[in-house]
């Protein structure tokens, strides 16, 4: 006598819990790709208010690419690479700069407009004098003038010390 053969069904499962899988899938990979391109750093000092203040999270971008005049940018300490700093490029490879008597920045002796710095945060300007920078160097700022550790005190930063561009704050929100 042969035995009686069940019938099993095949069980969906619910498109909810398909959805949720989905959803934990593509925020996983999405985490591991912003991993590699792009870093979570926090603002230590006041070099760089009003743009960002000390405390502020910030997202990095870690494939730098282009560098351009105005980008905030994260580098390694030129003078000890394990200390990392983030400032603002005001001189690009190749160009000339001064500083004059007033904190008035010249590039290629034209005046810099520099919306950013505010007078309440520039009121001990230190000259500089002109100085070209090579085909890798660059010559960065705080925007608080008065408070920042810059190129003014350090000198010119190597292309290669350069590893991240700010993207964006992340926190607070608020701001």
């Amino acid at each position: 006598m042969s035995e009686p053969v069940t019938s099993i069904g095949t069980v969906e499962t619910p498109l909810w819990r398909r959805g949720w899988f989905l959803a934990v899938m593509a925020v996983g990979l999405l985490l591991c790709v912003l991993a590699l391109i792009a870093q979570p750093v926090k603002v230590e000092g006041t070099a760089m208010e009003p743009a960002l203040m000390n405390g502020d999270r910030l997202m990095v971008q870690k494939m730098v690419g282009e560098l351009r005049r105005g980008d905030i940018v994260i580098f390694h300490y030129p003078k000890d690479k394990r200390k990392s700093l983030v400032e603002r490029i005001i001189a690009l490879p190749g160009e000339t700069i001064s500083i004059d008597g007033f904190g008035a920045v010249y590039i290629n002796n034209s005046e810099l407009h520099e919306p950013y710095v505010s007078p309440d945060w520039n009121r001990s300007p230190r000259a500089l004098a002109e100085s070209k920078l090579a085909a890798d160097e660059y010559f960065v700022m705080g925007d608080s003038r008065d408070r920042s550790f810059d190129s003014r005190t350090f000198g010119l930063v190597e292309r290669n010390l350069i590893y991240g561009k700010v993207m964006g704050r992340y926190w607070p929100i608020w701001r």
